[in-house]
C-alpha cells in the first residue's frame, strides 16, 4: 500500500490509499506493443494489408514476432515481443539517444 497526499494551492490536503496487486516492469518501447495489438476495450485490432495482385487481407499481431524502438533523449530501446509478449533475449538497449545528437547540431548552428 502506498499513500499519496495531492496538495493543493489553496492549503487542502486530499489523501489517496493505492494499492498495487501486481506490477511487472518492461522496456520503455515494449508497452507500444499494447496499442498495436489491442484497442481501449481490449479487443484484437484487425490491420488491412495489401497481398499480391492488389488483394486486401485483414490480419492481426497477436502472434506475430515485433520489433519496436523506442528512441529517447539519452537511450535507445530495441524491443522484441510475440504478441505483447516481451522477449527479452532477443531485445537489447542502446546507450545513445536523440539528445547529444541535437546538441551537436546547435553547436554547428552556433559557430556560423
Amino acid at each position: 500500500n502506498h499513500k499519496v497526499i495531492f496538495h493543493y494551492p489553496n492549503g487542502r490536503d486530499v489523501t489517496i490509499n493505492v494499492s498495487i496487486e501486481y506490477c511487472k516492469c518492461l522496456p520503455e518501447g515494449a508497452s507500444g506493443t499494447w496499442g498495436i495489438v489491442y484497442d481501449e476495450e481490449g479487443n484484437v485490432v484487425k490491420h488491412k494489408i495489401e497481398c499480391e495482385q492488389n488483394q486486401v487481407s485483414e490480419i492481426d499481431f497477436v502472434d506475430k514476432t515485433l520489433l519496436s524502438f523506442d528512441i529517447g533523449a539519452g537511450t535507445t530501446e530495441e524491443v522484441v515481443s510475440l504478441g505483447v509478449n516481451f522477449r527479452p533475449q532477443l531485445s537489447k538497449g542502446l546507450s545513445y539517444g536523440v539528445k547529444e545528437t541535437l546538441l551537436q547540431i546547435i553547436t554547428r548552428w552556433n559557430r556560423k
